[in-house]
């Protein structure tokens, strides 16, 4: 409640409309001032990207502090699962009376308009950002509705660090598959072990976004989900599973491509590739970038192999270059920590480059491209190339 926080975090909070032409006009203000603080310069930020997030809108108050005034509104005939049916549809929200205000001066309740809201905040904010810096940039936003994908990515907020979230993301996924920059993996570490850290590090480097987010005031976690903050084997481990996804970046950014040019999907469940085999109908466990590589992650503890399914395809494990020699088939392959079972699929070119601390540097590394053949002896595939930045 807001009388037992501390004073230092006491404060009123209001919720902007971003319908109202004169708000989207004040966000940009607000954004322009930390991207050029004019006051002064020392304390500009010169950003790339932006993420916006507690846009359902959220709050930790139920409704405002006073409370909600139209019961019926708060508390419709129909009341969907929430955390908390007794505090109706405010539930950690703004009253649902609220007045919002439409481009053309009209007004409309935030019963109405809930769902948008987040919506009505990404297209500004991705506007705002290209004529701040001239540049594409990147918004990544918590709150969606169909068409917010044009503006930003998407990512589902916070999971915790627990075994049984694994499986959990890569469900989520398919929900997902044509939204090209989602596969948002931001974690609250709730876990001190540096096994699980470690495993749900290495998974989610294969997922399109990668980060590794913490609970607030947790100083503990902080320190402990942190890699260094261990010993070298988990530096050495994080690092290894870091540098296969900054070998793939090129793979991965060229399927972006595809899917901002043409609508395709980056990350894919395997039923999308082959969808005559019915085996691949039933499984979430094993998931594939694009067309041509497959990954069969390690998703319960205290394993040190993975049983995955190898469909109709020549297959070639990643690492090795080493032809699988099966298909069609469930079999068991080692996963000892910090290795991630790739496996590249017959028929496919994946462009890679050599790691480096970050991508300005890699991408001043050795191109490489691993072709794998397949029955007809035949490979094909693409490399998108530009300079990362341009519009």
């Amino acid at each position: 409640p807001f009388s037992t926080l501390p004073q230092l975090y006491r404060a009123y909070a209001a919720v902007p409309d971003f319908f109202r032409n004169s708000t989207q006009d004040w966000w940009a203000r607000e954004i322009a001032e930390v991207y050029e603080n004019p006051r002064n310069s020392s304390l500009s930020i010169k950003f790339d990207g932006l993420w916006i997030d507690m846009n359902e809108p959220a709050s930790f108050v139920h409704g405002t502090v006073g409370g909600c005034r139209d019961r019926d509104l708060n508390f419709p005939p129909y009341m969907p699962q929430l955390g908390s049916r007794s505090e109706g549809l405010s539930f950690k929200t703004i009253c649902m009376e609220g007045q919002q205000q439409l481009p053309d001066g009209s007004l409309v309740r935030h019963y109405d308009v809930h769902n948008l809201y987040g919506w009505a905040q990404t297209k500004p904010t991705f506007d705002i950002l290209r004529n701040l810096t001239g540049e594409r940039g990147i918004v990544v936003t918590r709150s969606t509705f169909p068409s917010s994908g044009k503006w930003a990515g998407h990512w589902l907020g916070d999971n915790t660090a627990a075994w049984n979230q694994l499986d959990k993301s890569i469900i989520v996924l398919g929900f997902h598959s044509n939204n090209h920059i989602f596969g948002a993996k931001f974690l609250y570490l709730f876990s001190v072990c540096y096994i699980i850290i470690t495993f749900l590090s290495q998974n989610s480097i294969v997922l399109g976004f990668h980060s590794n987010n913490h609970i607030f005031g947790a100083k503990f976690l902080y320190l402990f989900s942190d890699p260094v903050a261990w010993n070298s084997t988990f530096e050495d481990l994080s690092r290894a599973v870091l540098g296969v996804r900054y070998q793939l970046l090129p793979h991965l950014y060229s399927l972006m491509l595809e899917a901002h040019a043409r609508g395709s999907t980056v990350v894919r469940p395997l039923l999308h590739e082959f969808v005559e085999d019915r085996t691949t109908w039933d499984i979430y466990r094993q998931f594939m970038w694009g067309a041509g590589l497959l990954i069969s992650p390690v998703l319960e503890p205290g394993v040190s192999e993975v049983r995955a399914y190898l469909p109709d395809a020549r297959w070639f494990d990643f690492h090795t270059d080493e032809e699988v020699g099966f298909r069609r088939q469930f079999r068991n392959f080692p996963a000892p920590l910090g290795h991630i079972n790739l496996h590249v699929r017959g028929g496919h070119i994946l462009p890679q480059q050599l790691p480096a601390n970050n991508t300005w540097f890699s991408r001043r590394n050795p191109l490489l491209l691993t072709v794998a053949l397949d029955d007809a002896q035949e490979a094909s595939g693409s490399l998108y190339w530009d300079d990362g930045v341009g519009i």
